[in-house]
């Protein structure tokens, strides 16, 4: 296999070095079995490679997962000889079987609460579907709409990873056709869920209006596709999950605050972590020091002068400003969630409502398990941006405003089949 060492190490540029490590080992072992390389063997290889490229918390790659990748990695272009490989992996990934999900609700003839579970067999069409709203988005210049895409989006790269599941919750004016797929004129919203088999806690990333939407404009529905999405998971994890957290955008925070507190539940919502400062300073000065960083930001901008600080210090002054504005929720009341870093080690430790803890994240299962909230660049690394975490009782957030009904539940063993494997970046070069 011609320079296949030199050939590889480009992938290192835009992609994970878990995956290019996968490549290699399954290169290698390719190189030294071409002359035995049925079915059976193939199979073995696969295998063989997915234990070199374990997760930082030691976690095998998942089969499934392998497959994905490798299939849809050209082999064609290391040598003639192996031209076949991909078609061949492409064949035995559409041979996996997978548990599609779907949650449906109807609150009335036009308006349909969904919530799927992200799989080899939808994940593709889901992310075409992502970047068909995002061209749309850009087209028509919908700021509020790209901010939820940029989160969304990520997401989907998470559905077969470590322990992982990801879910795609949304609403639309009509029910699923046959083929369980997204309609770009019929889904007026849209919102992931994530969480892992050992987390206490979930995530909903990327809230938002769709561009392509053509029904009827429904008001007041985020909360309520917030609280949705929060019934269907305490079904599926058999309560399992004690919390959601993310850290949303301003407008949805305070919805979801405002939801709260009208039900008389402020008791049950967090803002920050326990080691947040909130500063003592009134809201009108931290205004002031807000627009005074963002002109900073942005005349140094223009006369190309800008640097990194300057961003943070415009972000430091954002985040101060969001926190002080929700000073009342501080309370008495400490959020269940602590950030740990050190020079030795850094972590994440989720409380319980007796103070138990219910998960110690550490270092390497930041890059490993839970690396879908860890590293996902919307959710805990935002944090220390623009937007504080909320943490959200999971059994309050799923009787605030689930609409009225009864959830159906649809689940299902199915082969993969012949969908286009998700493929988060080009394995070319």
């Amino acid at each position: 296999m011609k320079s296949l060492k030199n050939d590889l190490v480009k992938l290192d540029l835009g992609y994970q070095q878990r995956k290019v490590t996968l490549i290699k080992s399954f290169c290698n072992l390719i190189d030294e079995n071409i002359l035995d390389l049925d079915q059976e063997k193939l199979v073995e290889l696969v295998k063989t490679a997915c234990k070199e490229a374990k997760s930082a918390d030691g976690f095998t790659m998942q089969y499934i997962q392998a497959l994905r990748i490798l299939s849809t990695f050209d082999f064609n272009i290391l040598d003639k000889e192996y031209s076949t490989i991909q078609t061949e992996l492409r064949n035995l990934y559409g041979q996996q079987e997978i548990k599609s999900e779907i949650h449906h609700l109807k609150k009335t003839e036009d308006l349909h609460f969904y919530m799927v579970k992200i799989t080899g067999k939808n994940a593709q069409e889901w992310a075409s579907f992502s970047k068909e709203q995002m061209k749309s988005v850009n087209k028509k210049g919908i700021k509020d709409i790209k901010i939820g895409l940029n989160a969304f989006i990520p997401s989907l790269a998470y559905h077969d990873q470590d322990l992982t599941d990801t879910y795609v919750a949304f609403i639309a004016n009509k029910p699923l056709d046959k083929t369980n797929m997204p309609n770009s004129s019929s889904i007026e919203m849209i919102v992931t869920m994530m969480t892992s088999e050992h987390a206490y806690f979930t995530s909903h990333a990327g809230i938002a209006r769709t561009a392509t939407y053509e029904g009827v404009k429904h008001k007041n529905i985020s909360t309520q596709l917030h609280s949705f999405i929060a019934a269907c998971t305490q079904d599926i994890y058999r309560e399992k999950k004690e919390y959601m957290i993310t850290p949303p955008a301003e407008v949805m925070r305070d919805i979801i605050i405002h939801a709260f507190s009208k039900n008389n539940a402020s008791e049950k919502i967090f803002i920050g972590h326990q080691d947040t400062p909130v500063s003592d300073k009134s809201i009108d000065v931290l205004k002031l020091w807000v627009d005074y960083y963002k002109d900073i930001k942005d005349e140094k901008t223009q006369n190309g002068t800008f640097r990194d600080y300057d961003e943070e210090n415009y972000f430091n002054a954002l985040l101060e400003l969001n926190l002080s504005k929700q000073k009342e929720l501080w309370q008495g009341k400490k959020a269940p969630i602590k950030l740990v870093k050190s020079k030795e080690e850094s972590a994440v430790i989720i409380y319980g409502k007796k103070g138990e803890i219910l998960n110690n994240i550490s270092s390497n299962e930041m890059e490993g398990e839970f690396a879908w909230f860890c590293k996902s660049p919307y959710l805990l690394p935002n944090q220390h941006s623009t937007e504080p975490l909320i943490t959200c009782d999971l059994n309050t957030l799923a009787r605030l405003e689930t609409p009225s009904g009864v959830i159906e539940h649809s689940i299902c063993i199915e082969n993969i089949g012949d969908a286009i494997p998700y493929s988060e970046y080009p394995l070319s070069f």
